[in-house]
């Protein structure tokens, strides 16, 4: 895929997320305010490639994040939801004997 092709299907996934209302996948705000974005992406991800395949757009190659990563869609989700974001980084440490 060239940079013109991948800016296409950028576009054809901003158009087809603006059709989806994302607030169903959000868990109950009663038990937490905090939304794990990779969760989040797996819940969507397998109820559309699994239950709607057919809804997606035939340049998803049947694959819901075929070209949005977990940053832009947690930054398209942001601003879509008037949401505030944060992020956390995890450092591991490694022994080897």
């Amino acid at each position: 895929m060239d940079w013109m092709e991948y800016k296409q299907l950028e576009t054809i996934s901003y158009n087809f997320y603006d059709t989806i209302d994302f607030t169903k996948f959000f868990p109950d705000p009663h038990i937490t305010n905090r939304i794990d974005i990779d969760e989040l992406m797996t819940v969507i991800s397998d109820y559309y490639e699994h239950w709607e395949p057919q809804s997606m757009p035939k340049e998803f190659e049947g694959y819901f994040f075929n070209c949005i990563d977990r940053y832009e869609f947690a930054v398209y989700l942001k601003k879509r939801y008037n949401m505030s974001m944060t992020e956390e980084v995890i450092e591991k440490y490694y022994l080897f004997q």
